[in-house]
C-alpha cells in the first residue's frame, strides 16, 4: 500500500481519486523537456520545492488529467500533439 507524501500522518494511506491529486499538487507543465515543476500545495505554497522526481507517479496522473481535458475540450491538434507525451 502507498502512502501520502509529506504529510504529518506517514501511515494515512494514500488516495488515489484524480480530485485528490489536483488538490494537493501543482502541475507546471511545458511541452519541453526538463522544464516542468510539481509542487505539493498543502506544504509548500510558496512552491520553492520541486518534487517532481519524488512524485513521478503523481505528475504521470495529473499529466493524463491534462491530456484527458484537451481532448475532452477539442483543444486543436497543432496544441495538444506536443503535448501527449509527458517530458519531464
Amino acid at each position: 500500500m502507498e502512502y501520502e507524501p509529506e504529510t504529518k500522518d506517514a501511515r494515512r494511506p494514500k488516495t488515489q481519486t484524480a480530485d485528490h491529486i489536483v488538490r494537493s499538487c501543482c502541475l507546471l507543465y511545458s511541452p519541453s523537456p526538463g522544464v516542468s515543476q510539481l509542487y505539493n500545495q498543502a506544504s509548500d505554497p510558496q512552491q520553492l520545492d520541486n518534487v517532481m522526481q519524488k512524485h513521478s507517479d503523481v505528475v504521470k496522473d495529473i499529466h493524463q488529467l491534462l491530456v484527458k481535458f484537451m481532448r475532452e475540450t477539442n483543444v486543436p491538434d497543432r496544441l495538444l500533439q506536443p503535448r501527449l507525451e509527458l517530458r519531464p
